[in-house]
């Protein structure tokens, strides 16, 4: 598989978050745009993120290869693809790609463009290790609130390390105590993930 940029109108950020509110504020001062455009930018999002879950289901075949699994995952993943371009068939849609780029290196290469190139490297040191556990604890049931937590952690506090220790400590940061900030913020998602594990017994 090459490392080509996908092809698609949308770049990822917009692709995950939608525009942002400076850009329909402006396209409302001029007039907005009518049903027909709002249809037909809504097909457009749609396409695109279809395109990148058949990319994700592809390079998952290309790793495993043929076999039962792989045909339950690609039947599982066809549904989500069949979702419709509503608001919760596209949180659901961005919810699979966020997943699938947490799983997948070669999926993340393929988001090559120079905007994109940040937002994947926050996506892949810091914001999905903290956000897709718990999606996964609770069986995927919320991507409508997986979506939501990761666009304020990326929108709102881009590359805060938020104590948890996840990216490497930056140069010249100072250490506390003997196991810095590191060992802390371990200690932090251990008990986290206890007391998770203890309320689902």
């Amino acid at each position: 598989m090459s490392d080509d940029v996908l092809p698609r109108a949308h770049a990822l950020r917009a692709l995950l978050f939608g525009t942002p509110l400076r850009a329909r504020k402006a396209a409302a001062d001029d007039g907005g745009a009518d049903g027909a455009d709002g249809a037909d930018a809504d097909a457009s999002l749609t396409d695109d993120l279809n395109g990148c879950l058949d990319e994700a289901i592809g390079v998952l075949a290309s790793e495993v290869g043929k076999c039962d699994a792989l045909a339950q995952a690609k039947l599982e993943w066809s549904r989500v693809v069949a979702l419709p371009p509503d608001a919760r068939g596209v949180a659901g849609k961005r919810a699979a790609l966020l997943y699938a780029l947490y799983k997948e290196p070669k999926l993340r290469k393929r988001f090559a463009r120079a905007e994109d190139a940040t937002l994947v490297v926050d996506l892949t040191d810091r914001v999905l290790p903290l956000a897709i556990p718990s999606f996964l604890i609770g069986m995927g049931q919320k991507p409508d609130a997986l979506v939501a937590l990761v666009t304020t952690l990326c929108e709102l506090w881009p590359g805060e390390r938020l104590g948890l220790g996840l990216a490497p400590p930056v140069a010249g940061e100072g250490e506390e105590g003997e196991g810095g900030e590191g060992e802390e913020g371990k200690a932090h998602v251990q008990e986290a993930v206890g007391c998770l594990n203890n309320c689902s017994d």
